[in-house]
């Protein structure tokens, strides 16, 4: 949550309000996969892939620009 914070904080004009919302709900499948083995549904995957594709973009322009 520090690091979703983090990027709505300092990066909020390079990231709208839906893709900090995106982030916020990987992590929390995130976490439900590691800790209570849930499986994620493809049909949610497949609805958001553009999204999640163009999310990892930009966040790793965002790490190449700060290196």
């Amino acid at each position: 949550m520090d690091l979703i914070d983090y990027l709505k904080t300092y990066y909020n004009n390079d990231f709208d309000e839906f893709e900090i919302e995106l982030l916020d709900q990987l992590r929390k499948y995130r976490n439900k996969i590691l800790y209570y083995g849930i499986f994620v549904d493809s049909s949610y995957l497949m609805m958001n892939k553009k999204s999640i594709i163009s999310l990892i973009g930009k966040l790793h322009a965002l790490c190449q620009k700060k290196l």
